[in-house]
């Protein structure tokens, strides 16, 4: 992320990629959004105005309750900050693992919450990761697997669980930056000063 906020210049770098993409999926994440409830809300607006409104979420680690209901609510969730689920409706708990294991998926899952992402975590870095979580996933009587999906730089599984959701994601950072997309790219990026980037350039 680069830049100090300027949000007028947010609003108009998002209708600008609007224009071009009206069925893109819509992400806020920080820094942290709780800290700007009104300009969170403003951005909504836009791009449910310049868009095909397919799907707009907001990463938090709980900050402000005035976010219920702008957006669906991914609610962070580590060693360090930990809001409770009960206050985010609906919410996704969603929380950063280096080497996610079966065992800590399963336990993390007893949480008062019907829905959960566990990512791997990536840098910029090259780096290999472990299999066998994907394998033990795959192979676990009380886990019912509904996607399994591997991309660019990207394998996700969504499952099941005592009958609550989750989705399982390694998304490699580094292998994002380094694929050659040629004119195209994976994602776009509009950073706190307006700049409009791609795959985390």
């Amino acid at each position: 992320m680069q830049g100090e906020n300027d949000f007028k210049a947010q609003i108009e770098a998002l209708k600008m990629v609007l224009s071009e993409h009206p069925d893109a999926r819509f992400s806020i994440t920080g820094g942290e959004p709780g800290l700007y409830p009104s300009h969170v809300s403003e951005i909504i607006d836009t791009y449910r105005k310049h868009s095909n409104n397919v799907f707009c979420s907001i990463n938090t680690t709980g900050y402000s309750k005035e976010l219920n209901g702008l957006a669906h609510i991914n609610l962070s969730y580590n060693d360090y900050v930990h809001k409770s689920p009960i206050d985010f409706p609906n919410c996704t708990v969603q929380t950063v693992v280096e080497n996610p294991t079966i065992e800590y998926i399963k336990e993390f899952m007893q949480m008062e919450a019907d829905n959960f992402s566990f990512r791997f975590l990536s840098g910029l870095e090259k780096k290999d990761y472990s299999v066998d979580i994907w394998n033990d996933l795959q192979n676990d009587d009380d886990i019912d697997i509904h996607t399994f999906r591997i991309g660019d730089f990207f394998v996700y599984a969504t499952f099941d669980y005592m009958g609550k959701h989750a989705r399982l994601t390694l998304g490699d950072m580094w292998q994002q930056r380094n694929n050659d997309y040629k004119d195209g790219y994976s994602n776009i990026i509009i950073h706190p000063d307006g700049t409009i980037g791609t795959n985390w350039r």
